[in-house]
């Protein structure tokens, strides 16, 4: 039977409901088996906020350059780890504990995997079919992105949860002031957790303005503008009781602000720093089209082409509110292209939106050839790409929980002997790793030639500008996307790159001057 005409009965009933849960329980799994990747730089800052409160007994956190939800998190996993370990909780300090790192990652994980529940409810609500949302659902899983974001003890999976549950709440069966009241509930909340994810308040308004008509005049725009007064009202003392600090240490939390914007608009590392406008904006596509819902390029561009498929059919149909859950994403990338530096992590807003996208133009899709053979095809090869990406993402995760076990000798060996028409230069880390086997002598300077070095060789800030496709990892956990995080604290790799693609800076850190 053709998927959108398939009935409800009880046991798909049953299916509806429990599928959720088990997409839910593959992240959560999934995330638990790499939390134990190694450091993070900015996770100290929120368990540093917790050894504050343990030393002075102060609730509300003096350091905003994130607001404070992630505090009441954080303050939530610390009792949970005293109840669960209490052997190991009696440290003195949490920031400097990894025991307490991994758990707290455990903690995050759980309330980030929550996003694929919103996703599928969302599309249900949308398409009123359950295919269409377990697609979207499985496309969500898929994202190797999401996967290892979502295992950080820091605020943007958090973020990206409540972003898409705000959403959500607008398109449930209550009335309007009603959907109004809890979608700008939990954007303030979401606003707590990172600021930038305020930006879904902009869904509110479209779905006010879809409802309402505003332009019209009369009534229609005192209703309008009224509830716009009380969506702002809920949204500020949501956000004032995750954050109070914004009140109560005002001065502390607008330097707070202003840090943020002259981290964003004057640079940071030199290989995030970029041209703000048309450079950015490109990398961010690209980003969006080859990397955020699969590391399989084609995958990726699969669900890219979905997604504006879905994009095209909101605008035909006129359906405001769907369309604005692209128009939305669209304001927040071309806002943050203004800026200088891209760090992927504050993109991951767009992946459940756009994914819901992809799964709606898969609908209108079927709607429009119905029954043909073409149709089922396209789902086929889905599907295909699908479950290619969820082996990459769980391979991913089980090369961190048995990264102790890797052998980087043994696996830049096969690498060398898989490859062995390939040309390479070895830096001196690598050639002691090599040392007493057959390996290949360095290759003239060639600049097609493979750069083969270990990670740690190269400081933070020598690494060339992000680009997609230029690391490839030969050995070592796979726990990060290196072409969009070099600097990556994590352990140590064997990464290769073209020699034309490396940076003199780099080579001279690792004692080579090839050109």
């Amino acid at each position: 039977m053709h998927p959108s005409t398939i009935r409800e009965t009880k046991p798909l009933k049953i299916l509806i409901w429990t599928t959720p849960v088990i997409l839910y329980l593959f992240l959560v799994v999934n995330g638990w088996l790499g939390a134990n990747f190694g450091f993070h730089w900015d996770e100290h800052i929120f368990a540093g906020y917790v050894d504050d409160f343990h030393l002075h007994w102060r609730v509300i956190p003096t350091n905003y350059l994130y607001p404070s939800f992630c505090f009441w998190l954080i303050l939530f996993a610390d009792g949970l780890f005293h109840l669960v370990h209490p052997a190991l909780a009696n440290v003195p300090s949490l920031a400097s504990s990894t025991d307490f790192s991994v758990f707290s990652r455990c903690v995050f994980v759980c309330v980030a995997s929550l996003t694929v529940v919103w996703v599928y409810v969302l599309t249900l609500k949308i398409t009123k079919k359950y295919w269409f949302a377990l697609l979207a659902g499985l496309m969500f899983c898929s994202s190797f992105e999401f996967s290892y974001h979502s295992r950080w003890a820091v605020s943007d999976a958090i973020a990206v949860q409540f972003a898409i549950l705000s959403t959500v709440m607008l398109f449930l069966d209550m009335s309007l002031t009603k959907r109004i009241v809890w979608s700008a509930a939990v954007a303030g909340i979401a606003a707590g957790t990172k600021y930038t994810a305020g930006i879904v308040c902009l869904n509110n308004i479209i779905c006010m303005a879809a409802s309402l008509q505003p332009w019209k005049g009369g009534e229609a725009m005192k209703l309008f503008l009224r509830r716009l007064f009380l969506m702002g009202a809920v949204f500020a003392v949501v956000f004032f009781i995750t954050t109070p600090g914004c009140v109560y240490h005002m001065k502390t939390f607008l330097s707070g602000l202003q840090a943020q914007r002259r981290i964003y608009g004057g640079g940071h590392m030199l290989w995030d720093t970029m041209n703000p406008g048309l450079e950015h904006f490109s990398k961010i596509c690209a980003y969006y089209v080859l990397v955020l819902f699969s590391r399989l390029p084609a995958a990726s561009i699969f669900i890219s082409v979905l997604c504006i498929a879905g994009v095209v059919a909101a605008l035909l149909k006129k359906e405001w509110n769907i369309f604005g859950l692209f128009l939305v994403m669209a304001v927040y990338v071309a806002y943050v292209s203004l800026f200088k530096v891209m760090i992927v992590r504050n993109l991951l807003y767009v992946l459940p939106f756009f994914v819901v996208l992809a799964a709606y133009g898969l609908f209108a899709l079927h709607e429009k050839f119905k029954n043909k053979p073409g149709i089922m095809v396209v789902d086929a090869v889905l599907l295909c790409l699908v479950a290619i990406s969820l082996h990459d993402v769980t391979k991913a995760s089980w090369s961190i929980y048995r990264k102790d076990s890797i052998d980087m000798k043994k696996d830049l060996a096969l690498y060398l002997a898989e490859n062995p028409k390939d040309e390479y230069v070895f830096s001196p880390a690598v050639r002691q790793l090599l040392a007493g086997t057959n390996a290949p002598d360095d290759a003239p300077a060639n600049p097609d030639a493979l750069l083969i070095f270990v990670n740690r060789e190269v400081k933070l800030e020598d690494f060339p500008k992000i680009a997609f496709n230029r690391y490839k990892l030969i050995a070592g956990p796979e726990d990060v996307n290196f072409d969009y995080y070099p600097d990556w604290a994590g352990g140590d790799r064997i990464v290769a790159l073209k020699l034309k693609n490396a940076s003199r800076e780099m080579l001279e850190d690792m004692g080579m001057a090839l050109h």
